[in-house]
C-alpha cells in the first residue's frame, strides 16, 4: 500500500533533532535570499532532493527556514508531528550550517 502514495515528511525519520523549548521562531528576516519554505523541506524523499534544494545556500553560514505552516493547529498530534520535523530538520542543516533560523512567512 506504502508503494502508491509517498509519505510526507519519512526522510526525516529516525534523525536527531534539536528541542522545541529552545528554537527560537523569528517574526522577519533581512536575509538576501529568501527562506527555504517548511513545506519544501518536509516534501523531501532523499539526500538528492536536500542537496538540490540547499545547494544555492552553501556559500552562506546561516540558513534560514521559512515556517509556511500553522503551528496553531486544533489536531495536536499533527502539531506535534509538525514541531518534531522542524527540530529535526533543524539538526540535520545544522551540520552543513553555523547558524539554522526560522521566520514565520
Amino acid at each position: 500500500m506504502k508503494s502508491t502514495y509517498k509519505l510526507f515528511g519519512a526522510y526525516w525519520d529516525g534523525m536527531q533533532a534539536v528541542k522545541y523549548d529552545e528554537l527560537h521562531i523569528y517574526n522577519s528576516t533581512n536575509q538576501s535570499m529568501e527562506p527555504i519554505s517548511f513545506q519544501q523541506l518536509l516534501s523531501v524523499q532523499n539526500e538528492t532532493e536536500l542537496s538540490r534544494i540547499i545547494t544555492p545556500y552553501e556559500t552562506n553560514n546561516a540558513i534560514t527556514i521559512g515556517i509556511d505552516y500553522r503551528t496553531e493547529s486544533t489536531n495536536p498530534i499533527l502539531r506535534v508531528f509538525l514541531e518534531k520535523r522542524l527540530c529535526q530538520m533543524i539538526a540535520h542543516l545544522s551540520e552543513r550550517f553555523q547558524s539554522v533560523r526560522c521566520v514565520r512567512v
